[in-house]
């Protein structure tokens, strides 16, 4: 049978590959000048305020800066932003816009298992795709491309709704050089 951790009694180290929170152990302190920033806007009587609701999408105040910010190639409108709760929000914001009841998401395998939840509670269903180990794990471009001819065969049309790539990876930790990208 198979034995984890202690139960194996080999005396190594167990290592959790479990999910996690990057910040439980303290390897990715909160930057001390927002520490800041959010102390003093709590203490200040007229900005007080910022601790109560907020607009869903976020302050004017927040999707303007993040607006000015990302348009340095191209316009980007504060109407054009919103200000989600995490990358898991961001992420289930995103999926619930593009999927629905039987649309296909391409999923990097392997991969954070959080986008097939998301993709399976809209009814759409998840495709892996390979990440190549021997290429410092980029993505297998020809498999996804078999993917998608083989799916849209299926169905009579085209069902695949979009191909998720996590760049860093999750959980390899690989950064994909511009040119896969491209």
């Amino acid at each position: 049978s198979i034995k984890c951790g202690l139960e194996r009694g080999d005396g190594k180290d167990q290592i959790s590959l479990a999910l996690g929170d990057p910040t439980a152990y303290g390897n990715l302190p909160p930057c001390p000048a927002v520490i800041s920033s959010i102390t003093q806007s709590l203490h200040s009587p007229t900005t007080r305020a910022c601790a109560g609701y907020v607009n869903a999408c976020g302050t004017p105040e927040a999707r303007a800066a993040i607006a000015k910010h990302h348009s340095h190639l191209k316009e980007v409108s504060p109407d054009d932003v919103i200000v989600a709760n995490g990358a898991s929000g961001a992420l289930e914001l995103a999926l619930t816009a593009l999927l629905d009841e039987d649309s296909v998401l391409l999923v990097p395998r392997p991969g954070f298992p959080l986008y097939q939840v998301i993709a399976e509670s809209h009814g759409a269903s998840v495709v892996h795709y390979d990440l190549l180990p021997e290429h410092g794990w980029e993505c297998d471009l020809e498999h996804i491309e078999n993917i998608i001819l083989q799916e849209e065969r299926k169905a009579n049309h085209k069902v695949v709704r979009g191909i998720l790539i996590n760049n860093p990876s999750n959980p390899t930790g690989a950064v994909y050089s511009y040119a896969h990208l491209m």
